[in-house]
């Protein structure tokens, strides 16, 4: 086990050094997915699996604070856009001065139909590396307000 944990703390180190030298944010973001992959893998590592029955609490509903920044990046177009996440998981654009869903957002910039919950990220700055995640991890946590 110590021998695994030594040879992922190896892999982390290689990554984050490759990750300086990209300029493509796209590349960067999928080498950030590997990263907190990897933290997830050593941390599960580390602490003992808890029992299928025990009662694990949810993470305060404040601690990525409200309003959040989000981004969308669409790498192949050299696209890249921003929004405020809202505590009701609207997304606010500056451009349009207007809130949308997630969904909603996306087609008020672009023609086409996307899935909003995953394309657009937000900051996970909890874990021992930042990361951009998809908004739908806040929803399935629970961390937005029913009311609209």
């Amino acid at each position: 086990m110590v021998a695994l944990m030594e040879q992922l703390k190896v892999a982390v180190e290689q990554i984050r050094q490759v990750r300086s030298s990209i300029e493509s944010e796209g590349q960067r973001y999928r080498l950030d997915i590997a990263l907190q992959a990897i933290e997830r893998t050593m941390s599960s590592l580390e602490s003992p699996a808890t029992e299928s029955n025990e009662y694990v609490a949810p993470p305060e509903k404040d601690h990525h604070g409200f309003p959040a920044k989000v981004i969308w990046v669409r790498p192949r177009k050299g696209q890249r856009f921003e929004g405020l996440l809202l505590r009701n998981g609207k997304i606010r654009l500056p451009e349009k001065d207007a809130t949308f869903t997630p969904s909603g957002a996306c087609m008020a910039l672009v023609r086409g139909s996307f899935d909003g919950w995953r394309e657009w990220k937000y900051l996970d700055e909890g874990g021992e590396y930042e990361a951009w995640l998809p908004i739908d991890e806040l929803r399935v946590a629970g961390y937005f307000d029913e009311s609209p």
